[in-house]
């Protein structure tokens, strides 16, 4: 949880929590319904807040494996076109890396403990002049089925906050 952060957490602005470990690409889900948020088609500045409890893998570490956990825009709610608006990228011998349109790059390298915590990631849903009104999470996990690494599972939860 969020600790005493100074951030109002509403449970309507909640993305994911994962129940266990997910090991497969998924669409964010709470209580297992798919979670798409409607922001009501104005623009909205905000903060993704993602709360990684347990990451799992062996091997060494190579550069091609990461799991990405990305905001994603949509002007329908059905997600049949979108855009990604903010991603947290993570992986075991890179920096781990944050990226927002209305912020900077953030990192750490990452271990099944050190990337453990709470990540605050910026967003904005008015890109090249569209406003993407339906928002959710997406979750990749990406890499060579060959790579020394594997991350196998991650267990985290996601909100939004407005700013």
């Amino acid at each position: 949880m969020l600790d005493n952060r100074k951030v109002i957490i509403d449970t309507d602005l909640q993305l994911v929590n994962c129940t266990s470990a997910a090991s497969a690409d998924f669409a964010g889900k709470v209580d297992g319904v798919a979670k798409v948020l409607d922001t009501g088609g104005g623009t909205t500045h905000g903060v993704m807040f993602i709360d990684i409890n347990a990451i799992t893998g062996s091997g060494q570490a190579t550069n091609n494996q990461k799991i990405t956990i990305a905001l994603e825009g949509s002007t329908t709610s059905t997600f049949t076109a979108w855009v990604r608006l903010a991603k947290l990228e993570l992986g075991p011998s890179r920096a781990t890396t944050v990226h927002g349109r209305t912020g900077g790059d953030h990192s750490a390298t990452m271990t099944s403990t050190t990337a453990l915590g709470i990540y605050k990631v910026p967003f904005v849903n008015d890109f090249h002049g569209t406003v993407y009104r339906w928002l959710r999470a997406y979750v990749t996990f990406n890499g060579s089925a060959n790579a020394a690494v594997q991350v196998h599972s991650i267990d985290f939860d996601a909100w939004l906050s407005k700013l």
